[in-house]
């Protein structure tokens, strides 16, 4: 596709990088499409009893007593009590003053406006026992009114504060009434009313809900003067909550179209139920449903802009399927119909990259090259950090172009294509005087961790799940665990401060945030090539490249001299600091009420940090003290794990695992430089990235190292033009110290072999005689390297002559210039389903092969396959098979594709446009995403047969209606 615009040579020059700024961008972003779970309190409400860490908070004279049926509170006999009366007998009688508030919840409950709240349930007050004076000194008697508070603290531009206090929903009932000369002795039930919801108002974030006593007549709230029924103590319950119908607090979210349901089969984990509309679609958009339902149901997509339009699609989920499915709609509207019930995971723009655009969730961006006046370029990946590009022009003059904000694109140009390299926003600029020589422009781009360190976000949660709803909001492309939750900048989402693991006191950015959680998880974060931020729970355990100081072996070699080898104290870590995140459970159960009236504002769950220090006392003898500080997550903050006192274990096991890595002197490779010469190094080298695993052998000894920073180094316009790569494997800042173990491996072998390259065998000196000298084959020719395609643009039908069929039925064929499993063009009925094969009848001329093919749709249970070394009627090959969870790579043995030999359980990731490609070099096989390894396969010897020079594919189908498939096919020597 790309050869008529960039030359193939063996060799690399300056033709063979481009740097690229954004012309244009056109807002692709779907509002609301993609389905996130939303933090909500149970839907039963939040239950309260009188326990004394319970949710309720209750005036310090009283304890906690558990009857039969009621969780009550009783008074505190060992309290110093005020004395009313002494009866003849002596004895005292005792009272005491309570209230105004005789209970409230314990903490500000958070709430949004819109939202609707309510309360239910049954409690039982204790009579006060002797008739009480109000404020204005005479006797009457009392309410209790149960009120749901809404507060607020609004700030003006002058740094005034005030504070909003309102009822929201309020129950009064009579307590006791003043009858002279009759005491009020006894017991009262209240029951709470059924009533409609009250709705959350603007200027009000927080709710309270509180029992208090209001004197008779005066509606003011009322001090309750307690004394005993009868001469004695005070040890009687004053109240108590029925265990069959407790109190309880309701906050349901707002009414509204959006709102979304939990579901196990999204990958977000939400969907929302049986959403039809949806706007702003652009033409490259993708629909993902899940199943909701126990039976197979279709779901139409129909194109609407006043009205509903033509039909675009029609989607079948059968139970249990998770469908991702390509749409493109003139109006940039489209309605989902079904006579069943369905869940909507994403209606969003699709990722799609090109030479010359690119189209994230958010965004569609149109690039310009901009090479021609580069004198020198250097780009960074970083793990954990910012990572800056930084391009010097030979001007004197800033182009408007150039305009900080536009997003900058290197790509290496190459045989196969292009690679991207780096990706980022321009930050920075200016005009650089040197003294004698031409002035030049120099522009500084960052890499999204800037933006994701920018972004507030006073809350941390323990697990990379509980993020999506938060980072969907930081305005930057960001993946966590897989999962895309790119969208642009807005306020945080509602319930982000419901509960968190953690809220700080000062100033935390979500980079922050996402650090404090990765470190709790050992989970790994970097920014990609495509400028993505990664967060994720593992890394592939496979290499992405073989490096050694041996010209001819792996898959590139290194200079010797340029690399950074021994043991290094500075590596060395055997003190691991860590300091704990958590909520104040002290802060949460220690509450009490004061004589104030409701609503006493109590506020949030204050959080604390507490640090301990685990050491390797060898280590530090032999050493020094060499410290590492890690900031983590304890504890859930779900209500019931604090009141439990639950913080999860301690990091005494996460901290041995460190100091077993790092406490000890080691030999380590900790820097080397990689040039680039050929094209296929140029390959190699454009795709690598943050924690990638190479594997370098240096000396005869190989170990895997993982990417911690690399600095590409291009010189485009020098006379001799120079592509350097700087890689470092050494442990630096706020880096992780966790690495997967790397994967079982087999030694190198040698690249070159007899008769390829002049490979020369001198015998033995020592042995007596003429000796054997073999030069190898010196003439024997070059193998000329052939590419096969074919872009399936032609009428529906058969694929045509260039292909060779398997079965009777012409199946897969070609539909709107993509290759499909089955329709009725191709003489099939629409529940035909099978798995078939086809080959392409040109061969290549290598046993070293690729064969890739573009994907139409992401792949669900259905398989979708490549075939290299095959031979004319398909009894021998190689097979890789993937679908959504699974790569199978098989020995083909007959047309019906038997003899697995090597099967991985993976997310392929596999979205619509990416292109999968399957390599053979030698007896090793791997599987690609694009640019992204994925599995691997060596034969181990003799079931895969050599010498087969035939590539193709396979489709296959398991549902009754869909029907994935490919729109191009490339197979090639390499």
């Amino acid at each position: 596709m790309h050869q008529g615009r960039w030359s193939v040579s063996r060799f690399i020059d300056r033709t063979k990088v481009a740097l690229q700024v954004e012309r244009s961008r056109e807002n692709v972003w779907v509002p609301n499409g993609l389905a996130l779970p939303q933090r909500s309190y149970e839907p039963d409400g939040l239950v309260f009893d009188c326990r004394d860490n319970g949710g309720m908070a209750f005036p310090p004279e009283t304890l906690f007593r558990d009857d039969e049926s009621w969780s009550s509170r009783t008074f505190a006999s060992t309290r110093t009590n005020w004395v009313i009366n002494v009866n003849s007998s002596g004895e005292a009688q005792k009272a005491m003053d309570l209230g105004p508030v005789l209970a409230q919840t314990r903490v500000a409950i958070p709430v949004k406006p819109g939202m609707k709240v309510n309360f239910a349930g049954v409690f039982q007050l204790r009579k006060t026992g002797l008739h009480n004076h109000a404020a204005d000194g005479q006797l009457r008697g009392q309410d209790v009114r149960v009120t749901i508070w809404g507060t607020g603290t609004t700030t003006d531009e002058y740094g005034v504060e005030t504070t909003t206090k309102i009822e929201l929903l309020t129950s009064q009932q009579v307590f006791q009434n003043y009858v002279p000369f009759v005491a009020p002795n006894g017991y009262v039930q209240v029951t709470l009313p059924t009533v409609s919801d009250a709705t959350v108002p603007a200027g009000v974030d927080r709710i309270y809900m509180s029992v208090m006593l209001i004197a008779q007549g005066l509606n003011a709230p009322h001090t309750g003067q307690y004394q005993s029924f009868y001469f004695g103590a005070l040890d009687t319950n004053f109240f108590a909550i029925s265990k069959a119908s407790p109190l309880r607090l309701f906050v349901r979210r707002p009414d509204s179209i959006n709102n979304t349901v939990p579901s196990v089969l999204s990958s977000t984990g939400a969907v929302y139920p049986s959403r039809s509309r949806f706007d702003n679609l652009p033409p490259d958009s993708e629909v993902v449903l899940v199943s909701t339902s126990v039976s197979a149901v279709n779901v139409d997509v129909y194109q609407w802009d006043t009205a509903r339009g033509p039909l675009l699609t029609t989607i079948a989920l059968a139970p249990g399927q998770r469908v991702s499915t390509p749409v493109s709609t003139a109006t940039g509207k489209i309605e989902l119909v079904s006579a069943g019930s369905f869940g909507v995971e994403r209606v969003s723009a699709q990722v799609v990259r090109t030479d010359t655009y690119e189209q994230t969730r958010t965004y569609r961006y149109l690039f310009a090259d901009i090479i021609d006046d580069v004198a020198s370029i250097a780009a960074e990946h970083i793990e954990s950090d910012l990572a800056l590009l930084t391009v010097k022009f030979n001007s004197n003059t800033v182009s408007p172009a150039l305009r900080a904000g536009k997003r900058v694109r290197l790509l290496a140009l190459h045989s196969a294509g292009y690679t991207q390299v780096y990706c980022g926003v321009i930050r920075g600029r200016r005009i650089v005087h040197r003294y004698g020589r031409p002035d030049q422009v120099e522009i500084v781009v960052h890499s999204a961790h800037g933006a994701v360190g920018q972004v507030e976000c006073p809350v941390a949660y323990d697990r990379l799940s509980e993020y999506g709803p938060l980072v969907h909001t930081a305005g930057v492309p960001i993946v966590v665990d897989g999962v895309d939750y790119t969208g642009p900048a807005r306020n945080l989402p509602d319930g982000w401060d419901y509960f968190p693991s953690y809220a700080a006191d000062s100033a935390q950015t979500m980079q922050d945030a996402l650090m404090l959680t990765r470190n709790t998880n050992k989970a790994f974060m970097f920014v990609d090539r495509y400028d993505q931020t990664i967060v994720t729970s593992t890394l592939p355990a496979a290499t992405v490249a073989e490096l050694s100081d041996a010209p001819g072996e792996g898959d590139i070699s290194y200079n010797s001299r340029e690399l950074e080898s021994g043991a290094d104290t500075a590596n060395i870590v055997n003190a691991v600091a860590v300091e704990e995140h958590l909520l104040d459970r002290s802060d949460f159960v220690d509450r009490q009420l004061d004589r104030e009236a409701a609503p006493i504002m109590l506020g949030d769950i204050a959080s604390r940090t507490r640090r301990i220090e685990y050491r390797r006392e060898t280590s530090v003898e032999l050493f020094g003290l060499q410290r590492r500080n890690f900031g983590v997550i304890r504890g859930s903050g779900e209500w019931n794990d604090i009141i439990a006192d639950k913080f999860g274990t301690t990091f005494d096991q996460w901290a041995a695992d460190v100091l077993d890595e790092y406490a000890g002197e080691g030999p380590t490779i900790d820097r080397l430089r990689l040039t680039v010469i050929t094209d296929a190094d140029l390959q190699l080298i454009s795709r690598l990235q943050s924690l990638d695993a190479l594997g370098v052998t240096y000396r005869g000894q190989r170990v895997v190292r993982r990417i911690r920073r690399l600095e590409h180094r291009i010189m485009p316009h020098r006379s001799s033009f120079k592509w350097t790569v700087d890689v470092r494997f050494d442990a630096t800042g706020e880096q992780n110290l966790w690495l997967p173990a790397p994967e079982d491996w087999e030694a190198l072998e040698p690249a070159l072999v007899e008769g390829e390259a002049g490979l020369v065998d001198g015998g033995n000196p020592e042995h007596p005689g003429a000796g054997v000298v073999d030069g190898g084959d010196q003439d024997a020719p070059a193998i000329v390297k052939l590419t096969r395609s074919d872009d399936f643009a032609r009428p529906n039908g058969p694929a045509g002559a260039n292909w060779r069929y398997y079965n009777p039925t012409p199946t897969p064929v070609i539909i709107g210039q993509e290759l499909v499993m089955t329709t009725s063009t191709g003489g099939l009925d629409n529940g035909y389903q099978g798995k078939f094969a086809i080959t392409y009848v040109d061969p290549v001329n290598g046993d070293n092969q690729e064969v890739s093919g573009r994907v139409t749709s992401a792949p669900t249970t259905s398989f979708q396959g490549l075939i290299l070394g095959a031979n004319d009627t398909l009894t021998s090959g190689v097979l890789v098979e993937f679908n959504r969870t699974q790569v199978i790579i098989s020995a083909v043995l007959s047309p019906t594709m038997t003899a697995v030999r090597s099967q991985r359980d993976i997310d392929t990731s596999f979205t619509s446009l990416n292109r999968a490609r399957f390599r053979r070099e030698g007896d090793r096989y791997r599987f690609y995403r694009d640019d992204t390894f994925l599995f691997e396969w060596t034969d181990p010897g003799g079931f895969a047969v050599i010498g087969g020079k035939h590539g193709g594919l396979l489709i296959s189908r398991e549902d009754t209606t869909a029907s994935a498939g490919f729109d191009d096919f490339q197979f090639k020597d390499i």
